[in-house]
C-alpha cells in the first residue's frame, strides 16, 4: 500500500486537523498573490496523485504540487490512488497578507491493503512465496498470502471461492476441477513453472555409463539403503533378477551400461537368449548373464563381466547414491532442496505410484511418488547425504567419480564437474524407445532436452512419442472466472517471460514454461 504523508508549505496561517509551528519573518510589503506548497511522502515514484485548493485543482506525479493564492480563506482536499488512506485528506488554509512561512507534516498511520490469498501445493510453495514477495516488491499495495496444504485442498478451496488462487503440483483440467472439486464456474488453469529432475554423475564419468532405467535406479536406491525398502525393485534393466544375484550395494559391474540398442564403444547392446557363465569381477560363481547385457559382435560374454565397458574397465567400487534432503529435515536452512525435487524423483523416475507399488507403464507414471511428504523415506528408503542444497549435492557428484545422484534440471545443465555431460540419459518404468538408429536414442535412454522439440517439451505435451522424457512435475496455477483485479495482475507478473525465468532460476533451478 502506498501512503501518501501530505506537508504544506505557504505564507499566512492555516486551520485543520494539524498543528503549526510558525516561524516569524516579516515581509516589507506582501505581493497580490502567495505561494501555497502541498508535499507528499510514500507514494511510488510516477504515481499520480492531486489537490484541489480552493476552486482549483491541480495533479503531479512529482513530491509537490503548488498554487498561488491571494488572501482569503481556502478549503483545500487532497486525492490518490485507489486504496490509499492520506492524512490529512482535508482542511483549511487562510491566506493572510503577511510572510509568515508555516511547514506542516502530516504522517498517516495505515493499514488499509488489499489481500490475494494463494493456496494449495507444498512441494510448489517456494516458488509460490517467491513470487510473492516480488510481486509485493512492485506493488506496495497488495499483500499476498501464500498458504501450503496440499494440491487437492488448494483446488478445493479455489473453486469454494475461498482463495484467489489454488496451486496444484500435478496436471489439472477443467473437466476435473468440476467433477473432483465442485467448481461451478469455468476455472482457468495456467503452469508457472516446471520440476525437472535428472540423474546426475560427473562429467568425466570414467566408468562409462550411458544410460539408465527405471528398474536399475530403484534398484541402486533400495541396495544402498541403511533400511529395508518397501518400494523393492525384481528387475533390473527389464529382466528378472536371479536367485544368485549379489546381496548388497551395487557395485559398478553389478550395474548394466545402457538399455537395449545403445552403442558402446561402437558396438551395439543387443539382447542375448538364455545365461551362460561370465566369471567377470565381481560376480557370482556361476551366475548367468542377465538379458540385458552388454555383448560382442560375436556373442561372447562381456569381457569384465556386468561391468560397464565403455572407456577403461570399470573398479570393484560401489556405487554411492546421492539422495536431496527434504527442507523438514535441515531446520529450516535458506536454500534447502525443495521437496519437488525427490517427488518428481520417487513419481516420475523411479515411477512409484505408492509405498509398495510402481506404475505398470510408462502412460500409468503418477505425480505423487511413495507418499506425500516427498522424502525417500516414505519409500523406506534411507541413504546417507552431507548437504542441504541441490548445488551441494551437484558439487559431491562431481567430486565423486563413484556417486550417482539427482537434481534440477536447469542447475544440472550449469554445475561445474556436472553439465550436460553428466545428465544421464534415462528409461521410464516400462518406456518403449523408438528404434535405436534414432539419433535421440543413440545413448539408449531419453536425454532430457529443452526447446519446443525437446524431450522434456514432449514429455509435457504427453506427446505419443515414446521417447518423451518422463521425469517432470508441473506448478499449476488455477483461478475461477472472471479472472480481474489483483489476481490477474499477480498472475500476469508471475507468467511475464523475463520474471518467470528468473523465477525458476532463484527457486531453485526450476525450467521455465518458456523455454521448452
Amino acid at each position: 500500500m502506498a501512503t501518501i504523508v501530505v506537508a504544506v508549505a505557504l505564507y499566512g496561517t492555516h486551520s485543520g486537523p494539524f498543528s503549526s509551528a510558525p516561524t516569524g519573518s516579516t515581509s516589507q510589503g506582501p505581493p497580490a498573490d502567495f505561494p501555497v506548497s502541498f508535499a507528499e511522502s510514500g507514494l511510488t515514484p510516477g504515481q499520480t496523485w492531486s489537490v484541489r485548493l480552493g476552486g482549483t485543482t491541480n495533479s503531479s506525479n512529482a513530491t509537490s504540487i503548488g498554487f498561488a493564492e491571494s488572501n482569503g480563506t481556502y478549503s483545500f482536499s487532497v486525492s490518490g490512488p485507489a486504496g490509499d488512506t492520506i492524512t490529512p485528506a482535508n482542511g483549511t488554509v487562510q491566506v493572510v497578507g503577511r510572510a509568515i512561512v508555516d511547514s506542516v507534516s502530516f504522517f498517516c498511520f495505515c493499514s488499509a491493503q488489499q489481500t490475494l490469498t494463494v493456496g494449495g501445493s507444498a512441494v510448489a510453495y517456494p516458488f509460490s512465496a517467491l513470487a510473492a514477495e516480488w510481486f509485493e516488491q512492485n506493488n506496495s499495495d497488495v499483500v499476498v498470502s501464500v498458504n501450503q496444504g496440499g494440491s487437492d485442498a488448494g483446488m478445493l478451496a479455489v473453486c469454494a471461492g475461498q482463495v484467489d488462487v489454488g496451486v496444484s503440483s500435478t496436471p489439472e483440467t477443467v473437466g476435473t476441477l468440476d467433477s473432483q472439486f465442485g467448481c461451478q464456474a469455468t476455472p482457468v488453469i495456467g503452469v508457472g513453472a516446471y520440476g525437472v529432475v535428472d540423474v546426475v554423475v560427473g562429467a568425466s564419468d570414467p566408468h562409462g555409463l550411458l544410460s539408465i532405467s527405471s528398474d536399475t535406479l530403484t534398484l541402486l536406491y533400495d541396495r544402498a539403503s541403511s533400511t529395508s525398502p518397501t518400494l523393492i525393485a525384481t528387475t533390473e534393466n527389464g529382466a528378472t533378477l536371479p536367485a544368485n544375484y549379489p546381496e548388497g550395494s551395487l557395485a559398478w559391474d553389478n550395474l548394466p551400461a545402457a538399455v537395449a540398442g545403445a552403442e558402446i564403444a561402437g558396438v551395439a547392446e543387443e539382447r542375448s537368449s538364455g545365461y551362460g557363465p561370465l566369471g567377470g569381477p565381481g560376480q557370482a560363481a556361476g551366475m548367468g548373464r542377465l538379458s540385458n547385457d552388454i555383448v560382442t559382435p560375436a556373442d561372447e560374454p562381456s569381457p569384465c563381466g556386468w561391468t560397464i565397458c565403455a572407456g577403461p574397465f570399470a573398479t570393484n567400487g560401489s556405487v554411492s547414491p546421492s539422495s536431496e534432503v527434504d527442507p523438514a529435515e535441515t531446520d529450516g536452512v535458506l536454500g534447502s532442496v525443495p521437496a519437488y525435487v525427490t517427488q518428481a524423483f520417487e513419481a516420475r523416475l523411479l515411477g512409484a505410484v505408492s509405498p509398495t507399488a510402481f506404475a505398470t507403464n510408462f502412460s500409468t507414471l503418477g505425480f505423487q511418488g511413495c507418499g506425500n511428504q516427498a522424502e525417500l523415506s516414505d519409500c523406506g528408503i534411507a541413504v546417507d547425504s552431507s548437504f542441504s542444497t541441490s548445488a551441494e549435492l551437484l558439487e559431491d557428484v562431481a567430486a565423486d567419480p563413484n556417486s550417482i545422484g539427482y537434481a534440477p534440471d536447469s542447475l544440472a545443465r550449469s554445475a561445474s564437474g556436472v553439465g550436460t555431460d553428466g545428465i544421464v540419459p534415462f528409461l521410464a518404468r516400462n518406456q518403449t524407445l523408438r528404434p535405436s538408429n534414432a539419433s535421440t536414442d543413440s545413448a539408449g535412454g531419453v536425454l532430457p532436452t529443452l526447446g519446443e522439440n525437446g524431450s522434456i517439451a514432449a514429455g509435457v505435451d504427453n506427446s505419443t512419442n515414446v521417447s518423451q522424457y518422463a521425469g517432470w512435475i508441473p506448478f499449476v496455477y488455477v483461478t475461477v472466472e472472471p479472472l480481474t483485479g489483483e489476481p490477474e495482475r499477480y498472475l500476469q507478473f508471475l507468467y511475464d517471460p523475463a520474471t518467470n525465468a528468473e523465477l525458476c532460476l532463484d527457486a531453485g533451478g526450476l525450467t521455465s514454461p518458456y523455454s521448452l
